[in-house]
């Protein structure tokens, strides 16, 4: 019998079979990379709002004249140095009066759980969202345990605020969480 040039059936299906198990195997390495990408870019969004609502309070806290934290914790209320009406004519900006004085205005920042927002209390405007009031990681030591956006603190011989937030947003029917805190040193304290 004389040999005929292509491939018998059974070289067909075993390719066919090699070949699906190859494409199924690149399929759920796409998949699950598509579902890490979408993870890691909820914690980079959510860290970042974080981050960035940390450095807002950061900027204007630690140069306070004089802080207070009321409602348990969950707003921090302070007042700036008076600064000179005309510009520095060196740096063009406005320098602060001294012997430093309060300007007089107080400004805030309040988290409220229910809401689970952050809010510039001076601008009336909401720097931070989905703000969670208790611990929402199973995996944490403080599972469901409450905890206090605001305190004050002592570090060496500078008074200084901690401030800490806790968020979640749903990716994909899973729950994320983004922890920051932040110790701010007061300088005019």
């Amino acid at each position: 019998m004389k040999k005929r040039p292509g491939s018998t059936l059974v070289e067909v299906v075993t390719g066919a079979g090699v070949m699906m198990l190859i494409m199924l195997g690149t399929l759920s390495l796409f998949v699950t990379g598509l579902t890490y990408m979408t993870r890691t870019s909820t914690d980079l969004t959510l860290s970042g709002k974080n981050a960035q609502a940390l450095r807002w309070i950061s900027e204007y806290a630690r140069t306070a004249m004089s802080v207070t934290i009321t409602n348990g914790g969950k707003q921090v209320n302070y007042s700036l140095p008076a600064v000179n009406a005309t510009p520095n004519a060196f740096t063009g900006g406005k320098e602060p009066i001294y012997p430093l004085v309060s300007d007089g205005v107080t400004r805030g920042f309040a988290v409220d759980f229910v809401a689970g927002t952050l809010t510039d209390l001076h601008n009336n405007k909401v720097i931070a969202k989905n703000i969670s009031a208790t611990d929402p990681d199973p995996g944490s030591s403080t599972f469901n345990q409450a905890y206090v956006p605001f305190t004050l603190a002592q570090v060496g011989s500078h008074r200084a605020i901690v401030i800490q937030l806790i968020c979640s947003q749903k990716v994909n029917g899973n729950l994320r969480y983004s922890r920051m805190k932040q110790t701010v040193l007061l300088r005019n304290i």
